[in-house]
């Protein structure tokens, strides 16, 4: 990203950077740079790797600047990469600035803190007035208000990263109870305000005195009383009660001056909001520190157990006897404790599937405990002729075992057992503990249970560490004729998770098909047929005679329908389903979200459902394991709007001839070509560790950054350059003339 950032700067100024060093950034994945002119003047550059969150931001930068409010001007941006450039309001947060008065004048609380403070919050309802004016909610992310939704989030964020992983006891039901009366408390208040959402000593920058702001694309329309609160219970900042209670006298008066609001009114749900600030707070450092293992965030535990038992001092806002039980807790164990939280190691939990004919597996921890679950009580799916070839992954078995009423009964059991040996094993500090279930050949019913447990592991014990093995995979008896569809000849036979086919593929296949107008709108994409076979069908074909054994799907729209027909059709290989409920994320944001469906043992072959090669891929592939690239893009020279570059190093940029914009992520080498991207891509396993990007992107903007990274992205331009795509009404209409009638072998044009 370094060149990427470099080239955006040339464009922007006219000239590149004299010089380009990395900022640090404080518990964000984002990154910064500081560009710095011939002139001494500097810009900073940013990263993020959140589409949403960068769109949400940048419309949010100029939206309050253009409202007079001192948050940094953008310069420019390239939202494709994930990149801008930005005023840099320097080095000095209000948090550094109070650590080094604190050093230079012990004892007080320093007088010159105070009055950054005290300038801080009389700009703060200026903010949160002028601010809900100027920006569009409908950007706001996650949720344009903070709503009943938005604080069951964050109540839940408390219970699950911090009440679990910290082992504090409650009832879970009165908790809840609890929850929903604490909300309904909340939404009394007046909620026409920006709520900056993450108002903290961190995100304020001190340059020539004057406090400017940053990090406020968490931004949504909600209540005052939560940013004046995060402020004032800032867990670091650890700000003494009189100091509190000045601030926000001071910050009252402001905000009087500013909305005409009433103090009586704003003060009666202000107490319930620092309550709900402190929770959310809590819970992220006990997902930092204890589910991330990363000791720093646990320092502020302390400090907020000792706000929380001045909260308990002065009496909860409302009744709220089981939040009431918890704190107490908290308090009780935390408040006075005088040296720093160490994460625990943690439980880690082997689940594995086996046959009987091998016997159960043995326990490598030195342990020897834990449980092996016989599932051959239960009707065998193996001696159905249709389900025999399958393995317990599949959809088909799924709902051929969960058709049983004792399958619900079998798993209440197991469930039952191994929560009450995780919760007490956690208690006790065991580092491990295995969970076996065995079947007649390890295949089916087993292979079920253990992925449905490893799953059930995750969600409800998030701060379990879960690893999964199927001993028999080697052995399982793999379908090894699969009938065609309809009208469609033959493809070579093949075998499920064989050997011999080690590469992973994914049909991209989420898409809304909105400029196929009212036939995108009823059928997906993937079910509409060309020469008389589904798309989908079509490039299962094609991945299936590259030697693909197991093939994830992408759905969103119609997903249900794309479900339905993946599970009563046999498409040559294992196929899993990665579902994408709330939005498309685009197929870099698929990519991410499908990550651990893959096995991981050999290439990964991406291909867009819309889409249909002249040539097959077998040969891309060949080409990607000689070159040792990190993916190969199969390219073509055709006439299009938008190009990417590649030199003799591989991809160095892009270039959108329509809107004449041209983006070099790093300087060219040799000869440059610009090629059209086909929309079929093989890339090596470990490109899934290297995604930093989330929400919803282009793969393009993925390929893009990594090359700035210096990682090689090659192209292979087929001899056979035919390729159609269905995308809208007329390419539909050529694809299907131009196929005439069923391929005569997979992925190849008639």
């Amino acid at each position: 990203m370094r060149n990427a950032i470099i080239s955006l700067y040339t464009h922007a100024f006219g000239q590149a950077p004299q010089s380009i060093e990395r900022i640090a950034a404080d518990g964000s994945q984002r990154v910064y740079w500081r560009l710095r002119a011939e002139d001494g003047r500097t810009v900073v550059g940013g990263f993020g790797p959140d589409s949403d969150e960068n769109r949400t931001f940048l419309a949010y930068s100029r939206a309050l600047r253009a409202a007079d409010l001192p948050v940094p001007e953008i310069y420019a941006e390239d939202q494709n990469l994930g990149l801008w450039l930005m005023e840099d309001l320097g080095d000095t947060t209000l948090f550094a600035a109070l650590s080094a008065a604190r050093r230079a004048e012990p004892g007080e609380f320093p007088a010159s803190a105070l009055a950054h403070y005290e300038r801080v919050v009389e700009m703060l309802p200026r903010i949160q007035s002028r601010g809900a004016e100027a920006v569009d909610f409908a950007l706001a992310y996650p949720r344009p208000a903070f709503d009943e939704q938005s604080m069951l989030w964050d109540l839940n964020y408390f219970k699950y990263h911090f009440l679990k992983l910290a082992h504090v006891p409650f009832r879970e039901q009165p908790l809840e109870d609890d929850f929903c009366r604490l909300v309904q408390h909340l939404l009394s208040a007046d909620t026409d305000y920006f709520l900056y959402r993450d108002f903290q000593s961190r995100n304020i920058m001190l340059r020539g005195g004057e406090p400017w702001f940053v990090d406020y694309q968490g931004g949504r329309r909600g209540a005052a009383q939560y940013d004046i609160a995060s402020l004032l219970y800032d867990g670091k900042a650890d700000l003494p009660d009189s100091v509190r209670e000045h601030l926000l006298a001071h910050y009252l008066d402001a905000f009087e001056r500013e909305t005409g609001g009433d103090r009586a009114r704003f003060m009666a749900c202000y107490p319930g909001y620092v309550l709900i600030r402190i929770m959310q707070a809590m819970g992220a450092y006990g997902y930092r520190g204890f589910f991330e293992r990363k000791p720093r965030f646990l320092e502020s535990v302390p400090h907020q157990a000792r706000n929380i038992a001045g909260l308990l001092a002065k009496g909860l806002p409302i009744e709220l006897p089981e939040i009431e039980r918890a704190f107490r807790h908290i308090v009780a164990e935390w408040a006075e404790r005088p040296r720093p939280i160490e994460p625990p190691k943690g439980l880690r939990v082997h689940v594995a599937s086996f046959s009987y004919r091998d016997g159960a597996p043995s326990d490598d921890s030195g342990n020897g405990g834990g449980f092996a679950f016989d599932c051959r009580s239960l009707s065998n799916p193996g001696r159905r002729p249709e389900l025999s070839g399958r393995i317990g992954t599949d959809a088909a078995i799924a709902s051929f075992l969960e058709a049983l009423p004792e399958t619900e009964h079998f798993w209440r059991h197991v469930c039952d057992l191994v929560d009450a040996h995780v919760n007490n094993f956690r208690e006790r500090h065991f580092t491990d503990f295995s969970v076996a279930f065995g079947c007649t050949g390890g295949q089916h019913r087993s292979v079920y249970f253990a992925e449905r447990l490893t799953r059930w592991l995750s969600e409800r014990h998030p701060d379990v560490t879960v690893d999964l093995r199927h001993t028999a995979e080697a052995r399982w008896k793999l379908a090894g004729d699969f009938s065609p569809p309809t009208g469609a000849t033959a493809a070579p036979p093949a075998r499920r998770r064989a050997d011999d086919r080690l590469a992973d593929g994914m049909i991209f296949a989420a898409g809304l098909g909105t400029r196929l107008g009212e036939l995108g709108a009823t059928t997906p994409k993937a079910l509409l047929e060309v020469g008389g076979v589904t798309m989908l069908e079509r490039t299962a074909q094609a991945l299936v005679a590259a030697g693909v054994g197991r093939i994830v799907v992408n759905v969103h729209h119609q997903a249900e329908a794309i479900e339905r027909f993946i599970a009563s059709h046999d498409l040559g290989a294992e196929v899993v389903v990665s579902r994408e409920s709330e939005h498309p994320l685009e197929t870099g944001g698929g990519l991410w979200h499908a990550r651990e469906l893959f096995r991981r043992t050999g290439p990964i072959v991406l291909h867009n459902v819309d889409v249909i090669l002249g040539a097959g891929l077998v040969g891309l592939l060949d080409v990607h394991r000689a070159s040792g690239a990190l993916a190969t893009l199969v390219m073509h020279e055709r006439e299009t709007q938008r190009y990417l570059l590649f030199d003799e190093d591989g991809l160095f940029g892009r270039e959108n001839r329509a809107k004449g914009e041209r983006t070099e992520v790093r300087p060219p080498r040799g000869a440059v070509h610009a090629l059209a991207f086909a929309g079929v891509h093989v890339c090596s396993p470990g490109l899934l560790g290297l995604i930093t990007e989330r929400g919803s992107f282009p793969i393009t903007a993925l390929w893009l950054r990594l090359a700035a990274e210096g990682h090689a992205i090659r192209p292979w331009v087929p001899a056979d350059g035919q390729w159609l795509e269905i995308g809208n009404p007329e390419r539909l209409a050529a694809a299907r003339a131009t196929i005439d009638r069923p391929a005569a072998a997979p992925g190849t044009l008639r």
